[in-house]
């Protein structure tokens, strides 16, 4: 038999606090005899910061073979657990409950209140479109015209059993062309991400124009509907057209204002669809509408829908807060980013503001960029040695090469001559083909400042760095150089 105790280790883990109480409640419903040993392993795993077998059973005494029979025994109390918290949330587990009492009355030919129970699944089933139960639901409504074949009547019903039946196979057909196109742009864009961006565009997905992908597009199954559109906002995100998937992620929010229910049932699929839309409105730079959607966004741990997503307060808080960098660096708004600096620094030190390590690094830069522009270079400089200190060599190489210049302009800012000359050698030496011009103008004209003793010599080699750069056109075609680095904004404001 395969073992399964990484898995139980792992769903001890991802409960949330309610399902933990859940499990505790029907847990102890039992005697003690019977939950004493499963629930024991469950506290014993659930203490565990690293999954320890032999410790786990060393600490409940057991022999092995009798520990083996406990940790199945608990996973399956686990699941049965998990099954009676979800099972009134889900408007799925409601029809397929329903369903599965018509079909027991129907065994014991109780056929009145089968049909009963049969007409109460049809109206949750049509109301919320739940495609997945039409199968059983057809196959139901056939048995029991069986057993009512000899009463009037039977000849109409039969009529309208073919002709639903026929509905049904066109929807399913509909959701099966939405689901692969859908499907098909996911994994394009992630073999794009892989790639590292080196792809330049995508030729349109071949499903996405048949006809029936068209028809799926104004399907009356909303959940038909949210997959083809979202597989035309992945298609038009990945060919950089901004506005086009805009277009479809509002659609697609439009849907679940539409049908509320579709918040319940896809949490998930919703917290998507908000996050890729507030990132439409940042390449559009739509900055009132990107600020009151990262206010939604925040709200949603509050709501009952999404409190069940596992990790969904840090997973929000990282990506929020990360859009928000980015938005205030691109709107200038250094002053407003060095505030967000001394919300977030102390957090970041310490560790409790948890994010993904490459988010962490661009967050760390966004910041000290931030300070760095906005006066504050001694809070620069702590903020950008804690991205070196904590940088992971052959990761994040730009955004490295990126980090080390800003920490020459910010030492330069605080007039630590004496160790700048040693970092400048120590860039040439070590940074070779990084943007080459623009990376030259930069070491050539901090050297330059670095060797003035007089303000009208800082003013004029300002002057010639600005000139040469746009004399040279870098600012387009090393634009992502002046991006990462906002040179101009530093000179305009170091002459002043």
């Amino acid at each position: 038999m395969k073992s399964i105790q990484p898995d139980l280790y792992q769903l001890v883990h991802v409960l949330t606090p309610a399902e933990q109480r859940t499990f505790h409640h029907l847990a102890h419903r039992h005697t003690d005899q019977r939950k004493m040993g499963y629930y024991e392993l469950f506290e014993i795993l659930r203490r565990q910061d690293r999954f320890d077998e032999a410790a786990a059973r060393e600490a409940t005494g057991l022999e092995k073979p009798h520990f083996a029979v406990i940790k199945r025994q608990l996973y399956e109390q686990l699941m049965q657990a998990l099954s009676y918290h979800h099972r009134q949330d889900h408007d799925l587990e409601k029809g397929r409950r329903l369903l599965q009492q018509t079909r027991i009355l129907l065994e014991k030919d109780l056929v009145d209140q089968a049909e009963k129970r049969l007409r109460k699944a049809r109206k949750l089933i049509e109301g919320h479109q739940l495609t997945a139960l039409q199968t059983e639901c057809l196959l139901l409504r056939k048995a029991l015209l069986e057993k009512r074949l000899n009463q009037p009547g039977a000849r109409q019903t039969l009529n309208a059993l073919q002709k639903d039946w026929t509905i049904a196979l066109t929807a399913l057909d509909l959701a099966g062309e939405a689901a692969i196109a859908s499907l098909e742009a996911a994994l394009q864009h992630l073999q794009k991400i892989r790639a590292q961006g080196n792809q330049e565009g995508h030729s349109p997905i071949p499903i996405m124009g048949r006809p029936a992908f068209r028809e799926a597009l104004q399907a009356p199954e909303w959940t038909t509907q949210l997959d083809a559109r979202r597989a035309l906002s992945t298609y038009h995100f990945m060919n950089a057209e901004p506005a086009a998937a805009f277009a479809q992620n509002q659609a697609l929010l439009q849907l679940f204002q539409e049908a509320p229910f579709l918040k319940e049932r896809y949490p998930a699929s919703y917290l998507t669809v908000l996050q890729n839309l507030l990132i439409d409105l940042f390449q559009l730079q739509n900055w009132g509408k990107l600020e009151e959607g990262l206010r939604q966004l925040r709200q949603l741990p509050k709501q009952h829908a999404f409190k069940r997503l596992q990790g969904i307060t840090p997973r929000i808080e990282e990506r929020s807060t990360l859009l928000e960098a980015n938005m205030l660096v691109v709107r200038k708004a250094y002053g407003r980013g060095r505030q967000l600096a001394d919300e977030l620094m102390p957090r970041l030190e310490h560790h409790t503001l948890r994010l993904s390590y490459p988010n962490q690094q661009s967050l760390l830069y966004l910041l000290a960029l931030c300070q760095w522009l906005d006066g504050t270079a001694d809070d620069a400089q702590s903020t950008i040695n804690l991205f070196l200190d904590r940088y992971r060599k052959k990761t994040l190489e730009e955004l490295y090469h990126f980090a080390r210049l800003l920490q020459l302009m910010i030492h330069f800012d605080l007039e630590h001559v004496e160790l700048l000359p040693y970092l400048l050698q120590s860039f040439r030496r070590s940074h070779t083909g990084f943007y080459p011009e623009s990376t030259e103008l930069f070491l050539q004209h901090l050297q330059q400042l670095l060797n003035a003793t007089r303000s009208r010599e800082h003013l004029k080699t300002l002057t010639g760095w600005r000139s040469a750069i746009q004399n040279a056109g870098l600012e387009e075609r090393e634009s992502r150089f002046y991006e990462y680095l906002d040179l101009f904004y530093w000179m305009d404001h170091y002459a002043r």
